[in-house]
């Protein structure tokens, strides 16, 4: 229900919603994320946050991850929690 949260706000800012499987390779990741030039990636949990952080270097356009289920457990610049996303408005 969280995650459908997030695609309606992401839509209403004129974004939108591509899907990357769970078990996609970080490869596979990092393809759809070059091809649909994502600016924010919403992912599940730090596993899902793992395989972004090791791609990121390849993706120009990406500004911001957010992980909505637990706490981020590698803290990096432009990495959020769901949780300090909510908070914060």
């Amino acid at each position: 229900m969280l995650f459908q949260h997030f695609t309606f706000t992401f839509c209403s800012y004129r974004g939108f919603a591509v899907g990357i499987y769970a078990t996609n390779n970080p490869e596979a990741c990092k393809y759809v994320a070059q091809s649909s030039r994502c600016n924010v990636i919403v992912v599940e949990n730090n596993q899902q946050l793992k395989k972004i952080l090791e791609v990121w270097s390849d993706l120009p356009d990406l500004k911001a991850v957010v992980q909505y289920t637990g706490e981020v457990a590698e803290k990096r610049e432009n990495v959020y929690s769901v949780s300090l996303v909510l908070s914060s408005h």
